[in-house]
């Protein structure tokens, strides 16, 4: 009997645990590998065209969900109409899943391309996919093409998705504990008839 009441305790609480889950994580300190800071800079003539970095400071989630890593900033300075070839780039897009004190980084790579007011050709690709931070599964929209406006200024969202890694459904533990409690009960009955 003592040991139908511990299982019963035991599915009870594999049920009461099958609940969402939350996750705190930032993108502070991530970085351009050529220039080692979040900002990367092209210069052509008297023209200027910046790529910032935008990190996402703490935020805490329900997982699953999706999320924001953050967002690239296009500034364009100098004269109107002018395109503007971009050389191929590396951000290291660091995730910090701050709920497990653990850092992980997507490379988001660039064979570079071109930028004007009316068009921007440059495609940034996240890898790998998904990352794996601590107890935590990162996805990212990738490819991705960067954002410019008539401007030439814009913001590209680095957006994505995060579960906790072999996280079950609430449905699969449901039926595990509602399992355990039909093998209770069935060995409860076999034992009471052996008296």
């Amino acid at each position: 009997m003592k040991s139908l009441a511990a299982l019963a305790v035991l599915a009870v609480a594999t049920i009461g645990s099958a609940g969402a889950a939350t996750i705190q994580y930032n993108t502070t300190g991530s970085t351009f590998v050529s220039s080692g800071t979040s900002t990367l800079t092209v210069v052509s003539g008297t023209n200027t065209l910046t790529l910032a970095f935008n990190a996402l400071t703490n935020s805490s989630v329900t997982v699953p969900s999706g999320i924001s890593y953050g967002f690239l900033d296009v500034s364009y300075t100098g004269a109107a109409g002018v395109t503007i070839t971009v050389p191929a780039f590396q951000l290291n897009l660091h995730v910090n899943n701050v709920t497990d004190g653990k850092t992980g980084i997507f490379a988001v790579t660039s064979a570079g391309g071109t930028v004007s007011a009316a068009q921007d050709t440059v495609v940034v690709s996240f890898a790998p996919i998904p990352l794996i931070v601590g107890s935590a599964s990162f996805t990212a929209n990738s490819p991705l093409n960067l954002v410019s406006d008539a401007t030439l200024a814009g913001q590209t969202s680095f957006q994505g998705g995060v579960n906790l890694i072999g996280a079950p459904e609430p449905g699969t533990m449901f039926l595990l504990g509602a399992g355990l409690l039909g093998i209770g009960f069935t060995a409860r009955k076999k034992f009471a008839n052996r008296s």
